[in-house]
């Protein structure tokens, strides 16, 4: 079977290797954190990704905890409408939900043992047909792929590619919770 190594225990991390186990493939999860926290404040999730989601048995699971979004709405500095979007209501719907809620629902859906934490990518090295991956605390794991879910800071895209500084595109968004829905 394919062993498969997934440096970073947040979302895209745990969704890979969700989907991976699905297909049939040993990935196990390695998270530099001694613990899951709970990070970040909500996150928007549409309908494509909703289809993935649900595909892989989370569906109920995060609607539980998630409000559907009927519009979204783009405005400037000073509050004039920019664009806005209706989404239709459907079996997909967009949704919005606590990061923790969606992590926690991943996490849950692996099996304990596929996730360690404490781990703290090191660097890999590739070795006849194989890769070992080596952690700061001395150990390591052999493996057949390497992915790396590590962030904005990725240790292993450091090791792979130029690891220049994100470059700044002029962008800015305002994040924030709200405990009811607000009305054009």
């Amino acid at each position: 079977m394919t062993r498969i190594a997934i440096i970073g225990g947040g979302i895209g991390g745990l969704t890979a290797a969700l989907a991976l186990r699905r297909f049939g493939f040993n990935a196990e999860v390695f998270e530099q954190a001694p613990e899951l926290l709970e990070v970040g404040a909500a996150i928007a999730i549409w309908p494509n990704a909703m289809r993935v989601l649900a595909r892989l048995g989370l569906g109920d699971d995060i609607m539980q905890h998630a409000g559907v979004i009927e519009q979204v709405r783009w405005l400037d500095s000073s509050g004039r409408l920019l664009n806005a979007a209706q989404f239709p209501i459907s079996e997909a719907p967009a949704v919005a939900l606590r990061r923790a809620d969606l992590q926690s629902a991943l996490a849950h859906a692996l099996p304990v043992s596929s996730i360690e934490l404490g781990k703290q990518f090191q660097e890999f090295e590739v070795s006849a047909n194989e890769l070992i991956v080596r952690f700061s605390d001395g150990s390591g794991t052999v493996c057949d792929c390497l992915l790396g879910c590590d962030g904005l800071h990725s240790r292993v895209r450091a090791q792979i590619v130029d690891n220049r500084a994100p470059a700044y595109r002029g962008y800015a968004v305002w994040r924030g919770t709200a405990a009811t829905s607000l009305s054009a």
